[in-house]
């Protein structure tokens, strides 16, 4: 009888610990909903546990009802939820005596439900790699990294790449896994290509092997580098510029850190060095700091006084969810709206639109770009403008091929392109897209540029694609295509603001932005007004020069003086030229300026074209000479392919418009049924653009076109090597079979 009591007892209890347990995981769960934006301090912790622990609860108690069933299939589902129970139990356990080794077993347990590709970097590797196989893996990114790469090196001897993956394989017998993980990093790093870095799926951060970092946010000012959070452990710090990590200088530890991190000028460095700066394996391995799990930080305030305070790591999943929490603690704009695009705003008492840019990328919810751009136009039409400010300080990213519209908006308004009228703000983080967009406004308007020099050069690569090495699993992200928009020969790592800015931490601390103060402050001299040339003179300037292989220069005469344009299947630059002198013209572009010199028979023969620090000097073209892509235009195709092989041979780069361009032609031709004039066209698409799965897929379609089924199946298989989601291809292959 007692025994029955008990056992009542027991049942009830039984059900009072489900109820319980369930809303301890309800309760703990939502609790780590609202800390998970500072995913530090002993709150945040305790509530993983508390989670960790009511859901090893809950899961004890379906195991005991589970045993206590008189079913026996029941009771053998009731031994893997018994394993389960201990596993969890362990690590709730764990999390509350030390989170850091509980989000390591943790991930560990994970490992197993990732798949290979996504596995390296995910926390350590999971599998034995010998020296051999990094031997191997270092032997395939030697070769395969130039073969998938638009333009390895453009700023990189490949001679001094080799040895430099030569010189690692020597030394692999004196690296473990995540040391040489970093060198790998430094690899990749020496292109000089933000694009392009070994990266970790699903973190889309550095591949640390363990990574872990220290928890602080920091950001670069003129005055050094200052804490902008410190979640909640670490509060107290906000403000404090870093002086030193253990014993060594923040400056000497700049340098160390700086050729692991990927980019091609000091400015895209700056804006993405805090995972390599904060990585407190990274760290220990450059002889930084002796304990991997604690280090001392030397800290000062405004007013010079000094603090020490000793930090312990946390695993870069952990990091990274806080720090996408934060990404508005170290803005320097003065509105930062990232959960927009793209918005705008009138100030009235200054008549001027703030427009910010933050991607190229139609936004869910919202107007697209292209109807953005048409409500901003109208606005515009309707509205007394004194300033139009475009903010792309934060656009790193997005579709070329959006900014259309609103580029062509922006170069045919009078009413905003004008000198002293336009102004862009640019920064650290503008990149990517970022920079094709203001690439066009350079060429083509009055822009005048505010702020930082930008992540990257105007010639640059992009359009990323993937390998996973062999062995170690890890991913190398690389651009695969080539953007030129500006000169071929224009070597710029960054564009130069016109006013430059130096972001103060004092000011972001007082929420100003300088960048603003500065609109309208610009001496805009009325260039047009500077020297008048008798019309008499124009045929001495005018004619056709030779800007690239594949771009024509041509300067004109308009109704009010001379004009020039550059033009390859499409109009690429065009403008104005303003006499300062009778051979030196400027142009809307404050940055652009022509020099004609070389007069023979009354005609200048050749233009020195400086455009910012880049120099290039270009000639007048016979007569006779058309380039490669007018003849296709002309229909030549035998003689426009051959030029354009010429030119391959001759190292030059074709940029992805060229890809578009003559896919354009290829089926202009299929369209008139000249499928011999399109397979030739398309056949020197895949020359010119080898690693495009879009070239190939063309290709095949032609020779499927013509009736060749055994050609169009060879390329539809290169396609899908390219671009395994080319789900078309693999339609046409299952019906060719």
């Amino acid at each position: 009888m007692q025994n029955q009591i008990y056992f009542s007892i027991f049942l009830k209890m039984k059900k009072l610990l489900f109820l319980f347990s369930f809303a301890m995981i309800i309760f703990s769960g939502t609790a780590i909903y609202f800390l998970a934006n500072i995913p530090f301090g002993i709150a945040f912790k305790l509530s993983v546990s508390a989670l960790i622990l009511s859901a090893a609860t809950f899961i004890f108690l379906c195991t005991l009802r589970l045993l206590l069933s008189k079913t026996i299939w029941r009771k053998f589902l009731a031994i893997p939820l018994l394993l389960v129970f201990c596993i969890l139990g362990l690590i709730g356990t764990i999390f509350i005596i030390d989170s850091s080794k509980g989000y390591s077993l943790l991930s560990n347990l994970l490992l197993p439900l990732v798949p290979d590709q996504n596995k390296g970097g995910f926390s350590k590797f999971p599998y034995s790699v010998t020296k051999t196989q990094w031997e191997a893996d270092l032997q395939f990114i030697k070769n395969e990294l130039p073969r998938h790469h638009a333009n390895p090196f453009l700023y990189l001897n490949q001679a001094v790449f080799n040895e430099s993956i030569d010189l690692l394989t020597q030394n692999l017998e004196q690296l473990n896994d995540q040391e040489i993980t970093f060198e790998i990093c430094r690899l990749v790093a020496m292109l000089k290509d933000g694009h392009s870095q070994v990266i970790s799926i699903p973190f889309n951060i550095p591949p640390f092997v363990d990574s872990r970092l220290f928890p602080l946010r920091i950001f670069y000012f003129k005055d050094g580098i200052y804490v902008t959070d410190g979640g909640r452990d670490n509060a107290e710090l906000l403000g404090y510029r870093i002086t030193k990590i253990g014993n060594t200088a923040i400056e000497e530890i700049i340098k160390s850190i700086n050729p692991y991190v990927p980019g091609e000028n000091e400015s895209y460095k700056k804006q993405w060095s805090f995972p390599y700066l904060l990585n407190a394996e990274l760290l220990h391995y450059k002889k930084i700091i002796d304990n991997s799990n604690e280090a001392e930080f030397t800290f000062q305030d405004l007013s010079g006084v000094e603090i020490k305070k000793k930090m312990k790591p946390v695993l870069s999943p952990v990091y990274l969810g806080w720090f996408r929490k934060t990404l508005n603690h170290d803005d320097i704009s003065r509105k930062n709206r990232l959960d927009k695009n793209y918005w705008f705003e009138y100030i009235d008492s200054t008549k001027t639109i703030f427009f910010q840019l933050n991607q190229l990328a139609d936004q869910e919810g919202q107007l697209s770009l292209k109807s953005f751009t048409k409500q901003l136009s109208d606005f515009v039409a309707g509205n007394d403008i004194d300033h139009f400010v475009v903010d792309v300080r934060n656009c790193n990213g997005g579709d070329n091929r959006l900014m259309v519209p609103l580029v062509n908006w922006i170069v045919t308004d009078p009413k905003i392109n004008q000198p002293g009228k336009l102004h862009v703000l640019i920064g650290r983080q503008t990149f990517s897209a970022g920079i094709s967009f203001i690439s066009a406004l350079e060429r083509n308007t009055a822009v005048q540029f505010i702020g930082e020099p930008t992540g990257s050069g105007p010639n640059q690569c992009g359009d990323v694609q993937s390998f996973i090495l062999p062995n170690s699993k890890l991913m190398i992200q690389i651009s695969a295509r080539y953007h030129q928009q500006s000169m071929g020969k224009d070597r710029r790592l960054q564009i130069d603001p016109t006013q430059r800015i130096s972001y103060s931490f004092e000011n972001w601390k007082r929420g100003i932005d300088p960048a603003l103060k500065l609109i309208g402050t610009y001496d805009v001299k009325s260039i047009a007004e500077e020297l008048k040339l008798d019309s008499a003179n124009y045929p001495a300037y005018t004619g056709r020069y030779g800007f690239d292989h594949d771009k024509i220069l041509t300067v004109q005469t308009s109704k009010d003086g001379l004009r020039f344009e550059i033009n390859d299947f499409n109009l690429f630059s065009i403008g104005n030229l303003y006499p300062v002198s009778r051979t030196v013209f400027n142009t809307e572009n404050t940055q652009l300026l022509f020099q004609f010199m070389d007069i023979q028979n009354n005609q200048y023969q050749k233009i020195i074209l400086n455009w910012g620090s880049g120099r290039d000097t270009i000639f007048r073209l016979p007569p006779s000479y058309f380039s490669p892509a007018e003849l296709m235009i002309q229909g030549k195709v035998d003689e426009a392919v051959q030029s354009y092989l010429l030119g391959i041979r001759g190292g030059i780069i074709y940029p992805a418009t060229t890809e578009a361009a003559l896919n354009q032609s290829g089926y202009q031709y299929s369209m008139e049924n000249k499928l011999d004039e399109a397979i030739k066209i398309f056949k020197l698409n895949t020359a010119l653009f080898p690693f495009s799965g879009n070239t190939w897929d063309s290709l095949a379609e032609m020779w499927l076109k013509k009736g060749d089924h055994e050609k169009a199946k060879v390329f539809y298989l290169k396609s899908l090597e390219f671009n395994p989601e080319n789900e078309g291809a693999r339609i046409k292959l299952k019906e060719l079979e």
